[in-house]
């Protein structure tokens, strides 16, 4: 009887390589993969979604009340529709990784993540330019007028709007690559 070689390709890194949840000895809920949160592309999705949450929840918090002071409401609604456009789908991808390999394989190397990616980045960067100039022109204003005002919540809105589009961009790119079949 001739002897045949069996190849096996490697596992990818890009997937997680144990599914379920381990309880004692043995596996419970395959369905969950819990190694993608550990991934490059688990840790930059939940990134996404953290800081994504964090910019609504200032805009939120500081948007109306500075909208209320003169600022205007063009940047406040410019930020929300950013952050309410990209964080719930963001969260729906990462929950739908998080669920099945096949659908990470099958959506991270499509054209929809390289769009989706780039589209929040614009977003992002377009929102953030509209609260920095409006911020810098008010607080210019109000210094003329009044002296030193205190905007450091919009100042901080806007430098999260820019970390967003590098991370956007930085997975925009990744996404690039997964299409390109350069993993």
């Amino acid at each position: 009887m001739p002897q045949t070689v069996i190849t096996m390709r490697p596992i990818s890194r890009e997937t997680p390589m144990r599914t379920g949840i381990k309880l004692c000895y043995c596996r419970m809920c395959h369905c969950l993969q819990p190694g993608f949160f550990t991934s490059k592309y688990g840790l930059l999705k939940l990134f996404e979604c953290l800081l994504g949450i964090f910019c609504q929840s200032l805009v939120f918090t500081f948007g109306l009340e500075n909208a209320k002071k003169g600022l205007g409401w063009d940047p406040y609604f410019a930020f929300l529709s950013a952050t309410s456009a990209c964080m719930p789908t963001t969260a729906l991808l990462l929950i739908c990784y998080t669920f099945s390999v096949s659908t990470f394989k099958l959506i991270r190397s499509s054209i929809f993540e390289i769009a989706f990616n780039i589209f929040c980045a614009f977003f992002y960067i377009s929102a953030s330019g509209t609260v920095a100039y409006k911020e810098q022109f008010y607080q210019n204003f109000t210094k003329f007028f009044t002296g030193p005002g205190d905007y450091t919540s919009l100042t901080t809105l806007y430098y999260m709007g820019g970390l967003m589009t590098v991370i956007y961009s930085y997975d925009a790119f990744l996404a690039l690559r997964s299409y390109n079949g350069n993993s």
